[in-house]
């Protein structure tokens, strides 16, 4: 059982390192590097779907995220369409959709969704709390969201996996700064 945390703590950790790092390049608008953001997307695709395929009730959380992503617009660039289109292919391929994972799927890509609209209402301006500023600025609604479903099924390894996958992008955005 430790052995198990341990590896989707690793694999998540990597991935929110990974995707960062690709966002960072991209933000970089820089034609040479093209070679290496399609190569992160396929590597941070793969083992998105690595920890989906190990991690079965990692799916609604991750493809939810993904989806939420995607209807709001956040995927905009290329790295992170060959990363998706790795990520859905695989999923699609060796997984498929189980119909009990669908009202959580769902859930995830509407808390995703809002927490991207609350996001941007403070990123333009049209709420200036700092207090508030400073809390969403870290996303919490997905880790709230997910710590009160671990709570009430008692599967705390996707709540560890969120985790993980958000310590490892935050660490990558504070040393970028």
């Amino acid at each position: 059982m430790i052995n198990n945390v341990i590896i989707l703590i690793l694999l998540a950790f990597t991935t929110g390192i990974i995707v960062k790092y690709t966002d960072d390049i991209e933000d970089l608008k820089k034609k040479k590097q093209r070679w290496l953001k399609i190569c992160l997307g396929f590597l941070y695709g793969l083992l998105l779907f690595l920890v989906v395929y190990l991690y079965p009730f990692m799916a609604p959380l991750w493809v939810g995220t993904v989806i939420g992503m995607l209807v709001y617009g956040r995927i905009d660039a290329l790295s992170h369409y060959a990363g998706i289109a790795v990520f859905l292919s695989l999923f699609l391929i060796f997984i498929g959709f189980q119909l009990n994972n669908l009202y959580l799927l769902g859930l995830f890509v509407l808390v995703n969704i809002g927490e991207e609209y609350i996001n941007d209402m403070f990123d333009k301006g049209k709420i200036k709390n700092k207090i508030l500023s400073k809390i969403v600025s870290v996303r919490p609604l997905l880790e709230i969201t997910t710590f009160i479903i671990a709570a009430f099924t008692g599967i705390w390894m996707m709540w560890f996996g969120l985790l993980s996958f958000d310590l490892g992008y935050i660490l990558i955005g504070r040393l970028e700064k």
